[in-house]
């Protein structure tokens, strides 16, 4: 780990040209969503300032979310791996991190490296920055394993 870590990724099924339509037909629908129809809440207290919002409509959402799901690719081998007080575990999570050239996240002993930003993940990516004016530099997917009868990311 760390160091001479092997950076393998484990490959999610496509298929194609009908990928690529499903994908665009999504992608279309998040930039059909006005900034206006968003509805910004916000949590003020001491040392906090959170402003959120559900920005994308569940129906869209869901048919993001199977994007994601049939099209990322999750990194294998030493990158699975967390090193906690000298003993290695298995992560019990997926994950996958995209990003700029060069960009890295470290945590635990584990350098994870960003790979080139695939369609999905820059077209969320994009809406972000239509929505707040902020240019994200790296993401890090993880697919939980925790509840596997839930459809999560994080």
């Amino acid at each position: 780990m760390g160091r001479g870590t092997r950076l393998e990724i484990k490959s999610a099924p496509a298929s194609g040209s009908e990928t690529r339509s499903r994908l665009k037909i999504s992608m279309d629908l998040l930039k059909d969503i006005a900034e206006s129809s968003v509805t910004w809440r916000t949590i003020k207290e001491d040392g906090l300032n959170l402003e959120y919002s559900v920005p994308i409509p569940k129906s869209i959402a869901d048919r993001i979310f199977q994007e994601l799901e049939n099209s990322l690719e999750y990194f294998t081998g030493n990158l699975t791996l967390i090193k906690v007080f000298g003993k290695v575990y298995p992560l019990p999570r997926q994950q996958v991190a995209y990003g700029e050239p060069g960009v890295t996240y470290t945590y635990s002993g584990v350098t994870v490296p960003a790979l080139p930003w695939p369609e999905p993940v820059l077209n969320l990516r994009d809406f972000l920055l239509k929505l707040k004016g902020i240019k994200y530099n790296f993401v890090l997917v993880n697919r939980s394993h925790l509840f596997p009868n839930e459809r999560t990311f994080y």
